[in-house]
């Protein structure tokens, strides 16, 4: 949703390919990554994003050392998470879209 509204550079990733892939994304200063938690890999990629001062947005399930959490009832029912979940990076996405085109 990132890449296609507001035309920002983003990645989807895997979590536990993102930590065999994608890491190095976060040695940039400034680097942000949204996670949907409830992957094994989820403590790698906290991980990871603590040791070079990255932050991490978690959408549904809280997980120490996130930056930001954004909560919402249901978080733990799978099925309430893969339909919400997307959603809020959709409406990041929408809003970012909408900044660029009001200014």
């Amino acid at each position: 949703m990132l890449r296609e509204g507001p035309r920002i550079a983003a990645d989807a990733t895997e979590t536990g390919d993102w930590l065999h892939v994608d890491v190095y994304l976060s040695k940039h200063p400034g680097y942000t990554a949204l996670l949907f938690p409830g992957s094994r890999f989820d403590v790698g990629v906290m991980g990871w994003a603590r040791e070079r001062a990255s932050s991490l947005v978690v959408v549904g399930t809280a997980v120490d050392g996130a930056a930001l959490h954004i909560p919402y009832p249901g978080s733990d029912i799978p099925l309430v998470a893969t339909l919400v979940e997307t959603g809020v990076a959709e409406l990041l996405a929408a809003e970012l879209w909408r900044r660029q085109t009001s200014s």
